[in-house]
């Protein structure tokens, strides 16, 4: 939002905390209802960073919308974006560190469940060509494999949609069900 000098400026509808410019060299911080403190110089600070955001349950903005990416990366870029992300952000920042270890847990616990269903679905296979009661309980295993590979990945998208909830007010979520292999 720009604003002109001497203009009285409101933001329209329910915007976003956050810093607003005022004019071409003022900003002013927003916190969703009113207008905080005195205008602010536009220009960074000594130290090359903008005024500092202020902290929801002690996490930025920033960290909390590189968890919420985190969280959501799964359903486009699976396993990579949560790595890169815990790859990155791992030293600098406990908390995209929790979520983005929480996001890759995930992925690692549906990943090896998938992997030991088929598994356990090629041995019944195998063994099928020696007796046809192996047939049958393959055929059984095989479509209960698939169901549940099936409905833990949707528990697994249930638990994403949730973190990333819970990401984005700040908060630290620990997943249920799933093997927490990173740290």
């Amino acid at each position: 939002m720009t604003f002109q000098s001497g203009e009285v400026h409101q933001p329209s509808g329910q915007a976003a905390p956050g810093w607003y410019s005022i004019d071409a060299s003022r900003q002013q911080y927003w916190d969703g209802a009113q207008w905080v403190g005195d205008p602010q110089p536009g220009q960074p600070q000594a130290s090359g960073q903008w005024p500092q955001q202020p902290l929801v349950n002690g996490t930025t903005n920033d960290d909390r919308t590189m968890a919420l990416l985190t969280h959501l990366s799964i359903f486009i870029a699976a396993g990579i974006a949560p790595l890169v992300i815990y790859l990155v952000k791992k030293d600098t920042s406990p908390f995209v560190r929790h979520h983005s270890a929480e996001a890759l847990n995930l992925i690692i616990t549906v990943f090896m469940t998938t992997l030991g269903m088929f598994a356990l679905g090629g041995v019944f296979f195998v063994a099928s060509s020696i007796s046809e009661i192996f047939t049958v309980i393959g055929a059984a295993l095989f479509f209960a494999g698939y169901l549940a590979v099936f409905c833990f990945m949707i528990l697994g998208a249930v638990l994403s949609v949730i973190a990333a909830i819970k990401a984005n007010k700040g908060e630290s979520y620990r997943m249920p069900f799933v093997l927490h292999l990173v740290k």
